[in-house]
């Protein structure tokens, strides 16, 4: 989401907001209450809503308001006054929509904007930085070992024998970053 190319400007607000989401997580975790956690689709949708784009596609410009987050989570609100209403809604109709939220969330991802260049000719790639500065057999190893750390991730979450390690998995994605890549790829290739 505060990716350069969605051309969001952060106020001395962004900053007030990331102190509250802090100071929350601790309170949460002294009372053993769940974190927050970043709805991403619903964010990366919003983004996407929120932009002003130009006939390529590429956001020119970003429209941003407190006010449409406060109306999504007023709404959220509401769905626990109506779950009996909710609960006559198909569930496949909750999954087409769930779906179609993901799917469109894809569009603008870098990781599966490079996982489906695996299978294209290298004159078809798209211009985008990461194709331009880096070699395309460097882009697509590091794509090949984030899909790795991705399908561990998912293979250890899946398994309720070794779920407890998901932490641990996480936690290990560090050094992966710090010591290992930079072994692997040049420091141009990592930015």
């Amino acid at each position: 989401i505060n990716r350069p190319e969605n051309k969001i400007t952060h106020g001395h607000a962004y900053n007030w907001d990331t102190v509250v989401v802090g100071f929350s997580i601790l309170v949460n975790s002294i009372f053993g209450l769940p974190w927050l956690c970043a709805a991403t689709v619903r964010s990366v949708n919003h983004v996407q809503a929120l932009a002003e784009k130009d006939e390529k596609g590429k956001i020119v410009s970003m429209q941003q308001t407190r006010l449409t987050h406060l109306v999504i989570h007023v709404l959220i609100l509401v769905t626990l006054f109506t779950m009996d209403l909710l609960k006559h809604l198909p569930l496949a109709v909750l999954y087409g929509v769930f779906l179609y939220m993901g799917l469109v969330a894809l569009s603008g991802n870098q990781f599966w904007e490079r996982l489906l260049m695996l299978m294209m000719q290298p004159a078809k790639y798209p211009k985008q930085p990461f194709t331009e500065r880096v070699k395309h057999c460097a882009m697509h190893k590091f794509t090949l070992v984030q899909l790795g750390v991705f399908v561990l991730l998912y293979v250890v979450k899946t398994i309720k024998a070794v779920a407890l390690a998901f932490p641990l998995i996480i936690a290990a994605c560090l050094p992966l970053r710090l010591w290992l890549l930079p072994r692997m790829f040049s420091a141009e290739e990592l930015l």
